[in-house]
């Protein structure tokens, strides 16, 4: 365990039981703020997503992508209207690859960590154009698996393939909780080179309405907080706040370059 690991922190067990407690969004999403508020939340997610992938990704018809973290397979939806050659999706609960494997039974899942290089090589035998890992890499707490995780795509990507991600970005130290680290700009950056990653693209993913956890700003706290806490007394309230704020943050994620919540990223692999 690295020393920045929360103790008896078991992350297959906590995402079992919470996929379990919670299906849809809100399973995967922000669990206080409810299903209403979820699907206003990605439907951003989505809007920014299709975007970068088609300004930067060209030729999916013949490509083959690995959805990493497919959760309720948010993401596996998106890549099929590409009409991708093939999609795979891996995830470390059994209950999600069940649950997908059910849905999508054209498709291949496996329950994987991908931190796990043995496990991963000796189940995915092939390269991938494509590798997506969406709101996944700051729930892995422990570091040493998060540099692991690097090393890992790296090794199943085709040369000039992409990786597609989102992350916080941080600008200052970072933060953990039980189940999320969000880690510093710099140290990624840095993961990144050492795997021959070049970024290509980056920008917000959501702004308003994720917790802004690369800000010091009083008013963006004090406005996440007032909407977890309304949300979660009231499914109405949670879908019309979504509602009202969409059309903000659809705005807000074209008008600035960095974010104080996610951001997305295209990295291509250079060698």
């Amino acid at each position: 365990m690295s020393n920045n690991q929360t103790p008896n922190f078991d992350p297959q067990t906590y995402w079992e039981k919470r996929l379990k407690s919670n299906t849809g969004l809100t399973g995967v999403g922000y669990t206080l703020v409810g299903e209403h508020y979820n699907k206003w939340a990605y439907k951003i997610r989505k809007h920014v997503f299709n975007k970068i992938v088609t300004k930067n990704l060209k030729n999916l018809t013949n490509a083959d992508i690995l959805d990493i973290g497919s959760g309720s397979g948010f993401y596996i939806d998106e890549w099929l209207t590409y009409h991708p050659n093939s999609i795979t999706g891996i995830d470390i609960t059994e209950i999600a690859v069940s649950r997908l494997s059910e849905k999508y039974t054209d498709l291949k899942f496996h329950k994987l960590d991908i931190s796990d290089l043995t496990a991963t090589q000796q189940t995915l035998k092939q390269k991938f154009h494509t590798i997506s890992c969406m709101d996944v890499l700051f729930h892995i707490v422990d570091d040493e698996k998060y540099k692991l995780t690097f090393q890992s795509v790296a090794h199943l990507l085709d040369n000039g393939g992409y990786f597609i991600f989102s992350e916080n970005f941080v600008h200052d130290q970072s933060t953990s909780l039980s189940h999320h680290k969000s880690r510093s700009k710099v140290e990624i950056e840095q993961l990144l080179a050492q795997n021959n990653f070049k970024i290509i693209s980056r920008q917000p993913f959501m702004y308003l309405m994720n917790e802004p956890v690369d800000s010091n700003n009083f008013i963006l706290k004090w406005l996440w907080k007032i909407t977890a806490i309304v949300c979660a007394k009231s499914a109405l309230f949670g879908y019309l706040i979504g509602a009202i704020t969409f059309p903000v943050e659809k705005l807000l994620v074209s008008l600035f370059k960095e974010s104080p919540t996610s951001e997305i990223v295209i990295a291509v692999k250079t060698k």
